[in-house]
C-alpha cells in the first residue's frame, strides 16, 4: 500500500512537471507583446476583491522579472510580459500582503497557465494589500538549508525546530535555499509545517530545489515556482529593503553559481528605486564569495563582479546566504587581508538547519546532532534591526541563547575528552574555543582559576570536537576559532572561564572544569 502511495505521488509530480514544461515551452516560442494590466489596492474589507470600498495605491512597483513599472494615481499598471509567465509587486513598507492561510506565503505574485498566455491581453491581474504597522524594531529569522529528503527528516525538523521558531514570534521568516534535498514531493508538507509560525514566510531557491529533469536554467525551478513563487524579487519592511536572489544555475547536468543577465538587469532596475542610505539585505543561496576552509577565499558565483558593480554604493547592506553548511562572517577587512583587494560588502553565511545533512549520532529524542564541518551545531540566525543597525544572533534549537561557544582542551592536536590531564604532560595543553557567531570584531578572553582575564588569539583551526566524532580526513579550518597555550596548571580541579564579547558589546560567559592528576 505504501509503495502504491509513493508511485502515485511520483506520477502526480511527473504530470505536474510536464504541465509546467509546457508553459515554459509556450513562453519561449511566443515572445510577441503580451500585455498584463490590473490594480494594486488597499483591501479595506479584506475580501480579496477590488470593490467600491477599496482604495487604489499609487507608486507601487510591478515587475515581470526584468522591467519595473509604477502604478498610477488610480493604482493601475500595464506591463508587457516579455516571455515571462508571471508578474509580481514590490511590497511597500506601509502595507502587508495577504497571506496564504496554510503556508503563510505572501501573495505578491500571479502566475499564468498556458491557456491564459495564449490571449492577446491579460486583464484584471489585481493585487490586494492591507494596511500594515510600521515598526521601529524588526526581527527576522533566517533558515539555512533545511534540506529534508524524506518524511523522517521532515519530522526531525518539525520536532527539533518548530517549537523554537513559533516562540520567536519574529516579524519575518526567510529560508536560504535547499528547502528540500531533491525530493520536491515534500514541498506541500514542508510549507504546511513552516506555516505554523503564523506570519510572513519568504523562500529562497537552492541547488537541491531544482527540477532536475529540466534541460537548462530556463526550466530549472518550475516545481519551486508553482508551489512557492518567484525565485527573485524584492519587498520592503520598516526601513529595510529585502532582495531575494537566485544564485544557482543548472545546465542539465550540474549546477553552478551565477545570477544571469536577466536577473541582474532586473536588480539594477529594482535598486534604482532604493535610496543609497537605506539598509538592504541581499539574500541568496550560494554566496558570491565563500571561505574554503584552508585559509583562502574563493569566488562562488561566475558573475560576482557584475553583481558588485550594481550594488556598489549601498554601504548599509548585508549578503545573507546558505549552501556551505558552515557559519562564516566575511567582512571587507578579512577579504582585503587575504585577497589584497576590497569586497566592500559584508557576508553572513548562516549555517544550516540540517547541520551536517541530518546525519550522525542521535540525541535522546532520536534526532541527529548533525554538527557542521566547522564545528557549529545545527541552528538558525535571528537578526534584529533598528534604523540602519542590525544585530545577529545564532540560535540552536532547545538551547539557551547564552550558549554561543564550544570549549575544548587539546593535548598537541588531540582532544582531551575525559576532562583529565596528567601533570607531567600539562605543558602541552592548549585551550581552543569555537565561537559560533564569532568574527573579526569579536573579543575572546579566558581566566584560569579565577585569575585575571587574558586575551586569546584568533586562529584558523579545525574544531577539535568535530574531528573527534567525524571520519573526515580533511580538517575544515574555521574563521571563528580562538586558542591559547595554557600554563600554570595546578594539580587538582581547575576551572576555566571563557568570555566572548561580540561586535555589539554583548557579553557571553561559560565555565568548564577539568582535573590535573
Amino acid at each position: 500500500m505504501y509503495k502504491k502511495f509513493i508511485l502515485m505521488k511520483q506520477a502526480s509530480l511527473f504530470l505536474f512537471t510536464v504541465q509546467l514544461l509546457a508553459i515554459l515551452f509556450f513562453c519561449s516560442k511566443h515572445l510577441s507583446a503580451l500585455v498584463v494590466s490590473g490594480v494594486v489596492y488597499e483591501d479595506i474589507n479584506k475580501n480579496s476583491v477590488f470593490d467600491k470600498k477599496d482604495k487604489a495605491i499609487p507608486n507601487i512597483g510591478v515587475s515581470n522579472g526584468i522591467d519595473i513599472v509604477l502604478t498610477d494615481k488610480k493604482g493601475t499598471y500595464q506591463l508587457d510580459l516579455k516571455g515571462s509567465d508571471y508578474v509580481f509587486i514590490i511590497k511597500p513598507d506601509k502595507f502587508d500582503c495577504i497571506l496564504d492561510k496554510t503556508t503563510k506565503i505572501p501573495q505578491f505574485f500571479s502566475f499564468f497557465d498556458v491557456d491564459t498566455l495564449k490571449k492577446e491581453k491579460i486583464n484584471n491581474v489585481n493585487f490586494a494589500l492591507t494596511r500594515g504597522k510600521k515598526k521601529k524594531d524588526l526581527s527576522v529569522v533566517f533558515l539555512g538549508d533545511i534540506q529534508v529528503r524524506n518524511d523522517e527528516q521532515l519530522a526531525y525538523f518539525r520536532n527539533a525546530f518548530m517549537p523554537d521558531l513559533i516562540k520567536e514570534q519574529a516579524d519575518l521568516y526567510i529560508t536560504l535555499g535547499d528547502n528540500v534535498y531533491n525530493n520536491l514531493n515534500l514541498y506541500p508538507s514542508l510549507l504546511k509545517t513552516l506555516g505554523n509560525v503564523d506570519t510572513h514566510i519568504y523562500y529562497t531557491a537552492g541547488n537541491h530545489d531544482i527540477t532536475t529533469i529540466a534541460n537548462g536554467p530556463d526550466l530549472q525551478y518550475l516545481t519551486f515556482k508553482r508551489y512557492i513563487g518567484p525565485t527573485y524579487f524584492s519587498f520592503n519592511y520598516s526601513n529595510v529593503h529585502f532582495v531575494i536572489l537566485e544564485s544557482v544555475k543548472w545546465d542539465g547536468y550540474r549546477y553552478y553559481g551565477a545570477f544571469g543577465k536577466r536577473q541582474l538587469d532586473w536588480l539594477k532596475n529594482d535598486l534604482a528605486f532604493v535610496d543609497k542610505d537605506k539598509l538592504v539585505f541581499f539574500i541568496m543561496h550560494i554566496p558570491i564569495v565563500r571561505w574554503n576552509g584552508s585559509n583562502q577565499f574563493i569566488d562562488a558565483v561566475n558573475d560576482k563582479d557584475e553583481f558588485l558593480s550594481i550594488v556598489k554604493g549601498f554601504k548599509n547592506s548585508l549578503i545573507v546566504a546558505g549552501h556551505t553548511h558552515t557559519i562564516e562572517k566575511i567582512y571587507d577587512k578579512d577579504y582585503l587581508q587575504h585577497n589584497g583587494k576590497p569586497l566592500e560588502m559584508s557576508i553572513l553565511i548562516a549555517g544550516a538547519v540540517s547541520g551536517d545533512r541530518w546525519r550522525g549520532e542521535v540525541n535522546e529524542y532520536g534526532i541527529p546532532y548533525a554538527r557542521m564541518k566547522d564545528g557549529s551545531p545545527k541552528g538558525y540566525y535571528l537578526i534584529t534591526i533598528k534604523d540602519n543597525i542590525f544585530k545577529e544572533t545564532y540560535k540552536m534549537p532547545g538551547r539557551s541563547t547564552s550558549e554561543q561557544m564550544g570549549i575544548y582542551l587539546v593535548d598537541n592536536s588531540t582532544l582531551i575528552s575525559n576532562s583529565t590531564v596528567l601533570f607531567n604532560e600539562s605543558d602541552n595543553i592548549h585551550l581552543v574555543v569555537n565561537v559560533f557567531n564569532g568574527d573579526t570584531y569579536s573579543k575572546v578572553l579566558y581566566s584560569l582559576n579565577d585569575r585575571n582575564y587574558v586575551t586569546m588569539e584568533r586562529n584558523f583551526l579545525a574544531d577539535p570536537l568535530f574531528y573527534n566524532i567525524s571520519d573526515s580526513d580533511k580538517p575544515y579550518r574555521s574563521f571563528h576559532i580562538w586558542s591559547t597555550h595554557l600554563s600554570g596548571l595546578e594539580k587538582g580541579i581547575n576551572n576555566i572561564k571563557v568570555k566572548y564579547i561580540d561586535k555589539n558589546d554583548n557579553v557571553f560567559e561559560e565555565i568548564t572544569l577539568f582535573e590535573v592528576k
